[in-house]
């Protein structure tokens, strides 16, 4: 495949500069836009940015572009990438840039290449035996582009899916049959439920309301829903095994093979009183 191919397969322009433009004060700009917070190297976190659109599409960003990188954390190279994505979306103004348009020689299908080379260099010289990498699923596009068989691989795996955004802290659970999404606002931890067009579309120019309402907060409630339903964990059987009599008013704590006689007597001082009396104490 030659650049233009791939430029007309993933929707990216072909232009000759693959670096990203650096701009002195981008990172601090765009961080205080979509965080609230005060720009840190080596402390900014997926997890400080209040809308949910530009959280999600950070992590698509580095699991397409960077994935041997730890998609929990921000870099400035991903916000200078970040950056372009959601200006079209920013009300007009939020987001001051020079005058001169620092992007307009950027060619993103130089930098996916340049991404794959490093990968490939990468492959090389590891010292795994069978090293594996994943970037996004946007190899698959490349790979029906040119008719390779992709065998089970067809149906892409599911990687950012509900227990993936759990996992990492994106979802705190299901209200009802909706999600529920949370992010730190001044410190303290604010809920919004999804799905939510209105809020989260970007279909159209300004989309993006960096500072949502209070009546946009889901206020308090209960208990909230598991995003999947628990696995199931299968119990090893042997053919050996026998269950240990019992009498009808003694407690089984766990499955049956794991019998423990329940203590009715006095716990002597010592590290396991203490830690029965801290427990107690911690449950009241």
């Amino acid at each position: 495949m030659n650049f233009k191919d791939i430029g007309r397969v993933m929707g990216f322009q072909d232009l000759a500069d693959y670096s990203l433009p650096k701009c002195e004060n981008l990172p601090t700009q765009l961080w205080k836009l979509i965080t609230g917070n005060k720009h840190s190297t080596r402390a900014d976190k997926n997890s400080h940015i209040r809308h949910s659109s530009v959280r999600y599409l950070h992590r698509m960003l580095v699991h397409a572009f960077y994935p041997r990188k730890q998609a929990g954390n921000v870099t400035e190279e991903d916000m200078r990438l970040l950056c372009p994505a959601i200006r079209p979306y920013a009300p007009p103004g939020t987001l001051p840039l020079p005058s001169n348009d620092i992007y307009a020689s950027f060619g993103m299908v130089s930098f996916f290449v340049n991404r794959l080379e490093h990968y490939r260099d990468w492959t090389w010289y590891t010292t795994d035996s069978q090293p594996k990498v994943g970037i996004g699923g946007m190899i698959t596009l490349l790979l029906q582009f040119l008719n390779v068989p992709l065998g089970k691989d067809a149906a892409r795996p599911k990687f950012i899916d509900g227990t993936y955004l759990r996992i990492a802290t994106y979802f705190s659970g299901m209200y009802g049959k909706d999600y529920v999404y949370h992010y730190y606002l001044q410190g303290k931890p604010v809920e919004v439920v999804l799905r939510n067009q209105r809020l989260t579309s970007l279909e159209r120019p300004g989309a993006i309301s960096f500072n949502l309402s209070q009546e946009d907060f889901l206020g308090e409630h209960g208990s909230l829903g598991p995003i999947a339903a628990p696995r199931k964990m299968s119990i090893p059987t042997r053919h050996d095994f026998t269950e240990p009599p019992r009498e009808e008013s003694v407690p089984i704590y766990g499955p049956p093979r794991y019998y423990f006689k329940p203590h009715d007597g006095v716990i002597p001082p010592g590290a396991l009183r203490d830690a029965h009396d801290h427990i107690g104490r911690l449950q009241r």
